[in-house]
């Protein structure tokens, strides 16, 4: 049926298109880059709810009034009031004195729009990667971190379950670099415009199948991964609107044929109402979850790349052996008297006298 087969693949290619050309639209008709990225994603925001009800990934992830409750606070207070109506009001408005007083120091501001908007995307989710991951491996940031974790369903409306100081922190990578570079204000909004979107589709409970996308974006099917409820499988995908960081150091996960596990945290007594998730990373935790030190999430990720070197190499050995097979097969020969001497040499080491002395 088409509905099953076609529709999937369409919702999120169709809507993240249709919020671009609004955005570019509405730009070139006067509109201010505030109005210009905020309208569209909140029309996205309200078609992803809509759809959750007709085209649901899973019923049981169906939200309680209560987790509507709370993910609606979250989400005004934190997500709009806190990040974006207050912020996004003095960003952009400092980034337009800024970038049409002083030369801009943003390298690709000669590029067209959508040029530097993607460069942003790129250069933003580098740093929000590593963010997200010292998250998920320092004890003090996952206290804060956990509070995003803590559904144990996913739909649109927790995008925005962030505690204020991580959203903070989060401020700082994405937005306070390029406002101090004097990026211009169009820059910085298509990008919010992105990101939202985008985050929106990665926690509905749409339906959704992204096919070759998977490589690309942070979808949906893999975001469901990271939110396991098991922390060992949840250590992957952390990229925001790109996964291409997770490709390169390692962390890309999306087995075929399986269905996400549970998700959540592993402490079934964690706290759902607002309030007290706000004030649970300050009050002291028998079970906090860090996987390993930020200084082994390098090293894990060094690793990933000296083993993808490694096969390179093996594979280049491979390839020349094959040119000359005779000549491989001659190095490969079996010689027995070479072998013998290093058994015995091997019994002498461990003291077996009786077969050393044979030799």
């Amino acid at each position: 049926m088409w509905r099953e087969t076609v529709l999937p693949y369409l919702w999120y290619p169709v809507l993240m298109l249709a919020a671009a050309a609004s955005y570019a639209a509405m730009l070139r008709y006067g509109a201010s880059p505030l109005v210009a990225a905020y309208l569209p994603v909140a029309v996205v925001a309200l078609a992803i709810v809509a759809l959750e009800i007709w085209y649901p990934e899973r019923l049981e992830w169906r939200p309680r009034r209560s987790d509507v409750k709370t993910d609606l606070v979250f989400l005004v207070l934190v997500q709009v009031a806190l990040q974006r109506v207050l912020a996004a009001l003095c960003v952009l408005a400092i980034s337009a004195k800024i970038h049409a007083q002083a030369p801009s120091d943003w390298r690709p501001q000669s590029w067209p729009l959508p040029a530097q908007v993607i460069t942003m995307v790129l250069t933003v989710d580098f740093i929000r990667y590593w963010l997200h991951r010292a998250c998920h491996c320092s004890k003090a940031l996952w206290r804060l971190h956990k509070v995003h974790h803590a559904p144990n369903i996913l739909y649109a409306l927790n995008v925005g379950r962030f505690h204020p100081i991580e959203k903070s922190l989060q401020f700082c990578c994405d937005t306070v670099p390029f406002l101090l570079l004097g990026v211009a204000p169009e820059v910085i909004a298509g990008y919010f415009l992105l990101y939202a979107t985008n985050g929106f589709f990665q926690h509905s409970n749409l339906r959704l199948r992204y096919g070759w996308l998977n490589y690309l974006v942070g979808s949906a099917e893999t975001h469901r991964w990271h939110h396991a409820r098991d922390p060992q499988t949840a250590a992957c995908n952390f990229g925001n609107t790109t996964i291409l960081w997770d490709l390169l150091f390692g962390t890309w996960y999306l087995p075929s044929a399986k269905r996400v596990p549970d998700i959540g945290v592993m402490d079934d007594a964690y706290p759902k109402n607002f309030w007290r998730l706000l004030c649970q990373p300050f009050r002291p935790n028998r079970r906090i979850f860090a996987e390993n030190s930020l200084k082994a999430s390098f090293a894990q990720a060094l690793v990933s790349m000296r083993l993808r070197y490694l096969r390179l190499v093996s594979g280049i050995r491979v390839a020349v052996a094959a040119r000359n097979p005779m000549r491989a097969q001659r190095r490969a020969q079996f010689r027995p008297d070479q072998n013998l001497r290093r058994f015995c040499r091997l019994c002498a080491g461990q003291r077996f006298r009786g077969t050393a002395s044979l030799c």
